[in-house]
């Protein structure tokens, strides 16, 4: 199974990037298209790459071990490492150097490891138990196979369909295939995520909403995180079927039908998307001076409508929610502990370090500099 981008897990690979930093050298997308073998790369500096579409797997070659990490961080690869990219499913997108992609630091191609792109019933593509230690800021993807998020510990937001859902302890949430989600959190949070496919089951009717999990979800959840912490023999399969029997209690909760969406009007799903639109928008181009009207010219409305649409939506102001999203950035950013106040204020397009920490203080409630030496004190 695949492992996330944290932790201790790939240091000796390089490092995982807080936040979205400027790369090396020139950036393009690289589209990448499922087939049977991948290439593999090696070069004698550093590397950066990140994700922009799909769902997208890291390889890397450990003497005669393949380790397999999910790419949904920037992501910087030590010299001398021996690398590859392939798509968890039909096709995904990264961006990196093309002068790297096309030339001569392409060393072998192997096969793609077995069971990660074939077409199974029900395929569990990661499992992820994820902690943020004071906050936790993710900016933002969109995949075809569906998300189940649940929450052990805090609350956690999800951006998602032109809402703010707020997940608590013991609470759960599906997100649909290509459904775009941004999560945050202000405080201490643990998470599981599972993504997955499982063809000729319709879980449409429990997406995009908080549910609380039952018992005996929570049994089923205890259990399938002890065989993936434990690894003992069979543990993929044990992780697979107790994540069946996950997806059927989900399926079977009394009244579901209960629980569906209603079919909205075209004109309130097309307010949605114009929400859903701004969000993106904004979280992939976080370095941009936005003002409201800006925005909404780039979402094709009234700067007035794009603020009625997100008081309704999310019960805050387009002003307001770019402020959130530059400060959750900061603070990832500083948390990091490789770019200085100054360097996270110019980073983030701020036209002055003062300007910056006051918005700073007045969200957080301390100053940029208090925040990262704390931050970097609770980082294991």
């Amino acid at each position: 199974m695949i492992c996330p981008l944290i932790g201790e897990a790939f240091r000796p690979y390089g490092r995982v990037e807080q936040s979205r930093t400027e790369p090396a050298g020139p950036e393009r997308d690289i589209s990448l298209e499922r087939r049977e073998r991948m290439d593999l790369y090696r070069f004698d500096r550093e590397t950066s790459w990140d994700y922009r579409s799909g769902m997208t797997a890291l390889a890397v070659q450990d003497g005669e071990e393949q380790k397999l990490f999910y790419l949904d961080r920037s992501v910087t690869i030590a010299p001398g490492v021996c690398f590859g990219f392939f798509p968890l499913g039909e096709r995904s997108v990264i961006a990196g150097d093309p002068a790297l992609w096309d030339g001569p630091g392409r060393v072998d191609t192997v096969a793609v490891p077995r069971g990660t792109t074939e077409a199974r019933p029900l395929e569990v593509f990661t499992l992820f138990r994820q902690e943020g230690v004071g906050g936790l800021y993710f900016r933002g993807e969109r995949h075809p196979p569906m998300e189940l998020v649940y929450v052990e510990k805090g609350q956690l937001h999800n951006y998602c369909g032109g809402w703010d859902i707020l997940l608590r302890p013991k609470e759960y949430l599906l997100f649909g295939p290509n459904e775009w989600h941004m999560q945050y959190a202000d405080e201490d949070v643990r998470f599981l995520t599972i993504s997955f496919t499982w063809e000729g089951q319709d879980l449409s009717p429990c997406a995009g909403r908080s549910f609380p999990a039952s018992v005996e979800m929570q049994r089923t959840i205890r259990a399938l995180l002890g065989e993936h912490d434990q690894r003992s023999e069979g543990w993929e399969e044990a992780v697979n079927a107790l994540t069946k029997l996950l997806l059927l209690q989900v399926l079977r909760r009394p009244g579901p039908a209960d629980r569906q969406r209603k079919a909205s009007p075209v004109s309130e799903e097309v307010r949605r998307q114009t929400v859903d639109r701004a969000m993106q928008t904004v979280s992939a181009r976080i370095r941009e001076k936005w003002t409201v009207p800006k925005l909404a010219s780039a979402v094709n409305v009234s700067a007035s409508q794009l603020t009625e649409l997100f008081q309704s939506y999310l019960g805050i102001s387009p002003a307001r929610y770019i402020t959130r999203v530059r400060v959750e950035e900061s603070k990832a950013l500083l948390a990091g502990g490789r770019m200085s106040v100054g360097e996270v204020a110019e980073h983030l397009g701020y036209s002055n370090i003062q300007h910056f920490s006051r918005q700073f203080h007045e969200w957080v409630g301390c100053s940029p500099t208090a925040y990262a030496r704390t931050a970097r004190q609770k980082t294991p």
